[in-house]
């Protein structure tokens, strides 16, 4: 991702050393499921790429929508069927699975009527990741404290890469979502701030939907313009 031209310092270094803290990557390990699905993490960096820094725009943005770019989906299956043979279901399945993340990025980063309250995001959550989500809302939205810390957002954009296990029966069982997220906002006390949100998100199919019952995920918010000469001093 391109640095940004400029940075400007809003916090003390208390603060700065909780932010690393909160921004290092989040594991959730539930056994041999995901056991499974991590090895295929490792084979997805390879097979579908990180989504690149070049983010570009989804199909709704703003205040009433956000959409993913679906950069690529692969089946990783169990029976001796080749990925290729298997791309109708890789592609339906991804495209369950990037609904999903639509809706759970929207309610947690870009919907400023959600920021603090994150129900919405948080229902497309399975144990163990719904149990975990409350500890980690700082790092899977906006913030616990966004409307306070934030006026507005900017340019919502993000890729996702979808790697999709299939069992023996070639039926799409659990996915991985790869997914490169960044939006500028602006910021209560001045200026603008670049926020990115990468990771991989463990998924299964719901009873309504795909729902995500793991994570792997890092954000982190970076100063991206100075505040006007007019505005209160920080």
């Amino acid at each position: 991702m391109e640095q940004p031209p400029a940075s400007t310092e809003r916090s003390s270094p208390a603060d700065r050393d909780d932010d690393d803290e909160r921004r290092r990557a989040l594991w959730l390990r539930i056994g041999a499921g995901v056991a499974v699905l991590a090895l295929l993490v490792v084979a997805g960096i390879f097979l579908l790429g990180d989504g690149g820094p070049g983010a570009g725009p989804g199909e709704d943005l703003g205040p009433t929508g956000f959409s993913f770019e679906l950069k690529r989906a692969k089946a990783a299956p169990v029976s001796e069927q080749m990925p290729v043979d298997l791309q109708d279901v890789a592609d339906e399945a991804a495209e369950a699975v990037k609904a999903t993340m639509d809706h759970f990025y929207f309610g947690a980063y870009v919907n400023r009527d959600a920021w603090g309250s994150y129900e919405e995001a948080f229902a497309l959550l399975q144990d163990p990741a719904a149990s975990n989500a409350d500890a980690d809302a700082d790092v899977l939205t906006i913030g616990t404290n966004a409307s306070e810390d934030y006026e507005s957002v900017e340019e919502p954009a993000g890729t996702l890469n979808v790697l999709v296990l299939t069992n023996e029966e070639d039926v799409a069982i659990s996915a991985i979502a790869r997914v490169v997220f960044r939006m500028d906002a602006q910021l209560a006390a001045g200026g603008t701030t670049r926020i990115t949100s990468t990771g991989s998100y463990f998924l299964r199919p719901g009873d309504e939907a795909w729902e995500i019952f793991a994570y792997s995920v890092d954000r982190n918010e970076e100063g991206s313009a100075e505040p006007s000469p007019t505005a209160e001093p920080q």
